[in-house]
């Protein structure tokens, strides 16, 4: 199954690095993003599909909307809205409703669709971390998400030449901070485009570009559709071929639950054997214990009941000391609490008594009889 879950993988990237073979850089240079060698490359001939548009060539803002009704926030969007701009929702309050908005200036490089490169570093982020791009003089820039989900970027110019006095133009304190130089940008931009949600992708449209959209559909739309296509196939052979083999697993787990099942039976009756035993040999050694203990009592005392309750044996009878009998019932090692249960009544010399006790089966001590030879 790992081997199917490698043959998916491979799949899912081969699948992302043909559509990241139609992603552009542009910078005032346009670049092509190698997803094999992780680097920026200058391509002739290259019209990418998408479109990373750097910093200089757009002005960000955020707008808050006075309402909260889907209906409403389209229709202000639509407002907004023209060729030279996009607009993506950041996120909705009960009565407000924040929008992130980046006007674009003219870009002399053609695409299907044009985004800031501060909404896909802003994916690398978390509120309040803020990271620094370093792409040369004049061209460094600062990227972070607010609260609200609001990208904010700037660039590193007079006043604002450190994460410090970055923080304090935008009203937070930066909790993280992170370079990213210009020659490792590909890789921060390749980790940026995996988190973009395709919906996402649309406020960035640009259909009135003068785009060439039977080449969109020969180089970009119908190999995409063919290798998604080719995914769905084979990421279902596999699901089916996993569904046999999870079959395959729990009919041999039944198997060997029949089997612990029929070993338990076994099991069960050998132990109602055991405890019928121990049972027999218990109780036997309990009353052994009980003779024991009884033997010298027989010589001073009569007994007219002996009782087992509740864990304790229960002696009645009579004696010329009751106090005496209590004594030498108590001074046997394998008795544990001997004590009246009842207080001792006078019989003429004799007296009464109803006294209770715990044996110890596990002290029993027999006395030994001596014998004399004659």
């Amino acid at each position: 199954m790992q081997q199917n879950l490698s043959v998916l993988k491979k799949i899912k990237n081969y699948i992302f690095s043909f559509f990241l073979s139609k992603v552009g850089y542009y910078n005032g240079t346009l670049y092509q993003i190698n997803y094999i060698k992780k680097k920026l490359e200058v391509v002739d001939d290259f019209t990418p599909i998408f479109l990373i548009v750097a910093n200089e060539y757009y002005h960000e803002e955020s707008i808050k909307l006075p309402v909260a009704e889907s209906s409403e926030i389209a229709k202000l969007i639509k407002l907004e809205k023209n060729d030279t701009n996009a607009l993506l929702i950041a996120s909705k309050l009960p009565d407000a409703t924040f929008v992130n908005k980046w006007s674009f200036s003219f870009i002399p490089v053609k695409s299907l669709f044009y985004i800031p490169e501060s909404f896909v570093f802003a994916k690398l982020v978390s509120n309040n971390h803020i990271i620094k791009i370093v792409s040369g003089p004049e061209r460094d820039f600062f990227v972070t998400r607010l609260r609200n989900n609001i990208i904010t970027s700037a660039r590193k110019h007079g006043w604002i030449d450190s994460f410090e006095r970055f923080s304090m133009s935008i009203g937070v304190i930066n909790q993280r901070t992170e370079d990213i130089t210009a020659e490792n940008l590909a890789v921060p931009l390749i980790s940026g485009i995996k988190g973009i949600k395709f919906l996402e992708l649309f406020p960035f449209l640009k259909i009135n570009r003068n785009i060439d959209f039977l080449s969109v559909i020969k180089n970009l739309l119908l190999p995409g559709f063919l290798l998604f296509t080719c995914f769905l196939m084979i990421s279902s052979l596999l699901i089916f071929s996993r569904g046999i083999y999870l079959e395959q697993q729990v009919n041999q787990m039944k198997n060997e639950l029949s089997y612990m099942l029929v070993n338990n039976d076994e099991f069960e009756i050998e132990r109602t054997k055991y405890e019928s035993l121990y049972s027999i040999f218990s109780n036997k050694n309990n009353h052994l214990a009980l003779y024991i203990t009884l033997a010298p009592v027989f010589d001073i005392a009569t007994l007219s009941s002996v009782r087992f309750e509740l864990g304790r044996y229960i002696i009645q009878g009579e004696t010329e000391q009751a106090s005496d009998l209590l004594e030498l019932i108590s001074s046997q090692v394998n008795v544990v609490n001997a004590k009246f249960d009842l207080p001792v009544t006078k019989n003429g010399a004799r007296e009464r008594f109803t006294m209770s006790f715990l044996v110890n089966p596990n002290q029993i001590k027999i006395p030994l009889v001596e014998s004399k030879n004659e």
